[in-house]
């Protein structure tokens, strides 16, 4: 029993030295003893072997000393905070706690996290475009000649403002700088209001059938000229354009597409697709087939080559020939008549170029559309450019080379063997 005491005396003076005070007999080592401690008065119920080998005893206590210890030193904050324009208020207490913070360059008070504001530049949320000034919003829309017409509806949210020189309506972000420097976007033109687009569709010669939809969206209207439905853009009528793609030219009908065929003594075999695409054609006159493109009728040419007064005669037979430079790794290809094939090779001849091949067949059109044939390879599927210019080649012909560095003298021969069912 003597030995008991004594051990029970012993363990109350451990704990009186951890600073702590026991309310009840000792337990023995390994069980909770509850007990008050001396520092903050609270109660607590440590074990004696817990307290004997690591010298604590409050946990409360043992939990402040811990994060103090985990603080960031006072300079080192007051360091991080000045170097992003801010200046606290009140003692640091954590990085996680909000803290009352004053900045430097707008004088305005705020609260931050310190882990927060480290991440940041400039800690004050209203410098670094976080959060905004209603009044401050207010004074900006107003020098620019806006002014809201319904409370602050916050930061997130569109606010409703009128201009006071169109007197229209509109909506703007206030958590944005650019936002607030743009004017209106009525009398920028950045916008167009429903009102000014249909009396500028009403310039142009229009009627819209449709509620506006937008300056860049097609805009189902009724011209009033030909009464055809089209839809054109208001972009592109502000732009200079005119409004009916049908009275401009740009779209034909069917109808107009077979009368200006027929008034170029053409009678269309086909029904009409566009007017870069070949057109199955029968001409008056010689009653041949032949494949022009109305495009080329609108704008002056002939419709039958073989009717033809000047210019190449397709009624004859042709030549195709294949030459190289004599200097430059240059190839050409052209076509000629038979009867002047001597006085075209020999021009070439006289300029450096040397003849490779040459095909000479009745049939001139089906010359014609073999070069046709080689030129769209190189220039579509091969994507090569003329090697020379006109200034370079002047007896003519330059659209019709190419250079060897892609383009191989027996690849070409071979090609046109093919088109035209030669053997190699």
């Amino acid at each position: 029993m003597k030995e008991v005491s004594f051990s029970a005396k012993s363990a109350v003076r451990v704990m009186k030295a951890a600073g702590l005070s026991p309310l009840v007999p000792y337990p023995g080592s390994g069980k909770p003893w509850r007990c008050k401690c001396d520092r903050c008065g609270k109660a607590v119920a440590p074990r004696y072997n817990s307290v004997q080998q690591t010298g604590g005893g409050c946990r409360y206590c043992g939990a402040a000393t811990r994060g103090k210890q985990r603080r960031n030193q006072d300079s080192k904050v007051s360091k991080v905070m000045k170097a992003r324009f801010a200046r606290p208020l009140e003692p640091y207490v954590s990085a996680k706690s909000q803290w009352n913070c004053q900045c430097l360059k707008c004088k305005r008070t705020f609260r931050i996290r310190y882990d927060n504001a480290r991440l940041t530049r400039v800690a004050c949320p209203y410098c670094n475009g976080s959060r905004v000034d209603p009044n401050e919003i207010r004074q900006k829309l107003v020098s620019r000649g806006l002014h809201p017409v319904e409370p602050y509806p916050g930061s997130k949210k569109k606010w409703k403002v009128q201009c006071q020189e169109c007197k229209l309506t509109s909506s703007r972000r206030t958590d944005g700088k650019v936002a607030l420097r743009r004017p209106c976007p009525f009398c920028s033109r950045r916008r167009t209001h429903s009102q000014t687009a249909v009396e500028i569709l009403d310039c142009a010669g229009l009627v819209p059938l449709v509620n506006f939809p937008g300056a860049n969206k097609p805009w189902k209207s009724r011209c009033t000229s030909c009464l055809r439905t089209v839809t054109p853009r208001l972009a592109n009528i502000r732009g200079g354009q005119t409004g009916c793609a049908y009275c401009s030219g740009h779209i034909v009908s069917p109808t107009e597409a077979k009368r200006v065929m027929q008034r170029a003594g053409l009678v269309p075999l086909t029904p009409y697709v566009s007017a870069t695409a070949a057109w199955r054609s029968k001409c008056k006159k010689c009653l041949r087939e032949v494949k022009p493109r109305y495009n080329d009728i609108k704008n002056g040419q002939g419709g039958c080559f073989f009717c033809a007064e000047r210019g190449f005669d397709f009624s004859k037979p042709a030549i195709l020939y294949l030459l190289k430079h004599t200097k430059k790794e240059i190839l050409k290809i052209g076509i000629t008549g038979s009867k002047t094939k001597e006085s075209r090779l020999a021009t070439h001849s006289r300029h450096g170029w040397k003849v490779i091949a040459t095909w000479e067949k009745r049939n001139a059109v089906k010359i014609a559309r073999v070069e046709n044939d080689i030129l769209n390879w190189w220039r579509r599927e091969l994507q090569q450019k003329p090697a020379l210019t006109n200034s370079q080649m002047p007896q003519g012909g330059f659209t019709e080379t190419v250079s060897t560095n892609l383009v191989r003298p027996r690849t070409v021969i071979m090609r046109v063997n093919r088109l035209l069912g030669v053997p190699d």
